[in-house]
């Protein structure tokens, strides 16, 4: 058997834990609630989207996007009962007036992404309160690909060279944007970017959105909900912007939020993240030339992932190096509620490094990043110098097509955790956020781990080829 034909097995039997979508749906309880919602007196359109990762449980959760310049004056119904309901992220120290059982109150400034969780992780309701637009497109704008409130289906859109893709407040477009060797694209507006029609692997295009061989492209205020399989992939790009995204995934497994393959420049900021399978996944694909994936800043994000990791950097690659890639002042509201342990392949993490194919990864840094959980035998790092099968060419996922079987690890040379704070009851127990460090041999390794001011995490496991990683004193407990 061949490391392709393993990998390939490895995948079918990951894949078969969770089940399949059809599966679930036939098995699984469903976790609905009711919201409605009013900003400042005025009704806000509430949309349903779908969780279904779950063999036990399949879980409706809604969302609500509005632009409000100032303080917006939040009221929420719902059929839930509301009285101990927790606004996240915890670090912005959200309070609400009880209006009654089934009502609640707050007021903030935009902008903000906000999860309200009346009894868990299920059936919440995510809030994105965005400043006011400006220079709004008009419908007959030159230059401009227009969608107005209401549903539509245009299939694949594809725009040329200096175009804006423009979604506004409540038009559903139902298919996939691909963009191919363009320069200065645009897409905007408060809409959403629908991929919820088609079955698993089975859309219009290969992914709900692909920017491919792209330059100087900006992605802002859209939602991408429910795609058929990775939702955004940006595959040899230069001089990517992507603010106030909102993703709003998991409804199915390998729904990857944000693919960077081969891709430079790339900035993600101030954006909402929810998916089943990887949050921030970056590749190296072959067709791509062994380009490097370098200078990339994820920073004021909100992370909620259902299954998975919240970062996967380095598997399924074909590049040279990964080299400066910085996350930044991010809350993790979520981790996997399906803790794997810290030695099986398909572990899930907080953040997993992944050095494959002679790739070195290096100068990465995860700095003041708050991670709410209490579940036992969470990963709060994983990096591994091993070997992993590529099955993506020219940015596109093809698996055995065109799968290349890796003859050789990499190496990771320069990581550095700054500012963690884990936040939650059991913070720095030995069973929780624990760090997972391996390499394969002599000559592929994991160097220059450094730890400054990381509190609230458990153990640090050191294995086989990997350097024990430098830990500067965690600064003391102070609450949440």
């Amino acid at each position: 058997m061949n490391r392709r034909d393993f990998l390939m097995i490895g995948f079918v039997l990951a894949a078969s834990t969770l089940m399949s979508a059809d599966a679930r749906s036939n098995h699984a309880v469903r976790v609905t609630a009711e919201y409605s919602m009013t900003v400042n007196g005025r009704p806000v359109n509430v949309r349903k989207a779908l969780n279904n990762t779950s063999k036990e449980v399949t879980d409706e959760y809604a969302f609500a996007t509005f632009d409000c310049d100032g303080a917006a004056r939040v009221r929420i119904v719902s059929d839930l009962d509301m009285s101990n309901t927790v606004i996240r992220p915890l670090s912005k120290r959200v309070g609400f007036t009880l209006i009654d059982k089934h009502t609640i109150e707050f007021t903030a400034k935009t902008p903000f992404h906000y999860s309200v969780e009346p009894s868990g992780r299920q059936a919440v309701l995510e809030i994105f309160g965005n400043r006011p637009e400006r220079d709004v497109p008009a419908q007959a704008t030159a230059g401009v690909i227009y969608f107005g409130p209401g549903d539509h289906y245009p299939g694949v859109i594809r725009p040329n060279d200096g175009q804006t893709v423009y979604l506004a407040e409540g038009a559903v477009v139902h298919g996939a944007i691909m963009i191919e060797g363009k320069r200065g694209v645009t897409i905007r507006g408060r809409g959403v970017l629908y991929g919820g029609d088609w079955e698993k692997f089975k859309g219009p295009a290969h992914y709900l959105f692909h920017a491919r061989r792209c330059r100087d492209l900006r992605v802002e205020g859209i939602t991408l909900q429910a795609s058929w399989c990775w939702t955004c992939v940006l595959s040899g790009c230069d001089g990517v912007t992507m603010e106030n995204v909102k993703w709003c995934g998991g409804s199915i497994l390998n729904d990857d939020s944000i693919d960077i393959v081969n891709s430079s420049g790339v900035t993600v900021r101030d954006c909402f993240i929810r998916g089943q399978d990887d949050l921030i996944a970056i590749k190296g694909s072959l067709g791509m030339d062994n380009k490097n994936c370098e200078n990339i800043l994820v920073e004021r994000c909100v992370f909620f992932n259902d299954c998975a990791n919240i970062c996967r950097y380095g598997y399924e690659c074909a590049a040279k190096e990964f080299r400066n890639i910085v996350m930044r002042d991010c809350d993790i509201i979520h981790a996997t509620p399906y803790p794997r342990d810290h030695k099986e392949y398909w572990a899930n993490c907080c953040f997993f490094l992944q050095a494959s194919g002679g790739l070195l990864i290096r100068d990465i840094l995860f700095e003041n990043i708050r991670i709410e959980d209490d579940r036992k035998g969470t990963i709060l790092l994983k990096a591994a110098a091993a070997k992993y099968s590529t099955g993506i060419m020219n940015g596109e996922w093809v698996h055995d097509k065109a799968a290349k079987d890796d003859t050789d690890a990499g190496n990771i040379d320069g990581v550095v955790l700054r500012d963690i704070r884990v936040i939650g009851e059991r913070a720095g127990e030995s069973d929780q956020n624990i760090t997972y460090l391996v390499g394969a041999d002599t000559a592929h390794t994991v160097r220059n781990v450094k730890f400054e001011n990381v509190s609230g995490t458990g153990r640090v496991i050191v294995d086989n080829f990997a350097d024990q990683p430098m830990i500067s004193p965690a600064p003391e407990k102070k609450g949440q």
